[in-house]
């Protein structure tokens, strides 16, 4: 965690020592050259005047979104997956990160189709973005995100919450689970995790892939519909 993560926690806990976890999720973590505010969802025994958790980002000098709830308080869905796939404890046990799996929905096609959509979003801002940096951080996400469209399309297939790729793709059956491994090796870890994209065919990659995802996702889609057809 780093050192002003760190400087925020402490100013939260100090508002509030009954706080049992404090989760980080969203683009913070998955993009956080990127991302423009730290969402941060805390877990309380009993919650405090909003004021108070305010005045403490306030303090902290930042901007930060705040999901407060007490254990076992429902979240939405989409809070749920955020923090089963993206989250990370900067404080706590991680209970709560564990336990909003039984939040979570289904994930379903159109969800993997969306995050193939988003991806190119991303995509088309990398190549239009004058700044290297920038424009090599939006080709990471864009990449990560159809790997995201692919894991969304396992999860559908298998009717799983379940988030880890390696449990996904040990349910996949074949050739499902070699292309999901291959979305894996690439995409999201040599390409986003250890920054190893092709910056001189960023483009040329990212097409391919998104064709290969895309075909994933049709495949799973009409073998699960042959398969209940039987």
């Amino acid at each position: 965690m780093s050192r002003r993560l760190t400087n925020l926690v402490k100013q939260l806990r100090a508002v509030d020592p009954d706080i049992v976890d404090i989760l980080q999720f969203g683009s913070s973590v998955y993009a956080p050259r990127l991302a423009r505010d730290v969402d941060l969802l805390i877990t309380t025994r009993v919650k405090k005047n909003e004021r108070l958790y305010r005045q403490a980002v306030e303090i902290w000098g930042g901007h930060a979104d705040l999901v407060i709830r007490k254990p076992r308080q429902r979240m939405s869905s989409q809070v749920a997956l955020a923090v089963r796939a993206f989250g990370r404890t900067l404080y706590g046990t991680g209970q709560t990160q564990r336990g909003a799996k039984r939040f979570m929905g289904i994930a379903s096609y159109d969800d993997a189709r969306n995050y193939v959509t988003i991806a190119e979003e991303d995509w088309t801002r990398a190549r239009q973005s004058r700044d290297q940096r920038y424009r090599e951080a939006r080709y990471r996400l864009a990449f990560d995100l159809l790997f995201d469209a692919a894991r969304y399309a396992a999860m559908t297939f298998l009717a799983t919450s379940e988030t880890r790729w390696g449990k996904l793709r040990e349910k996949l059956p074949k050739p499902f689970n070699t292309q999901f491994r291959d979305f894996i090796s690439v995409l999201h870890v040599q390409y986003v995790y250890e920054d190893k994209f092709p910056r001189d065919q960023a483009d040329v990659k990212f097409q391919e892939w998104r064709d290969k995802v895309n075909a994933f996702i049709d495949g799973l889609a009409t073998h699960g519909q042959t398969t209940e057809d039987k």
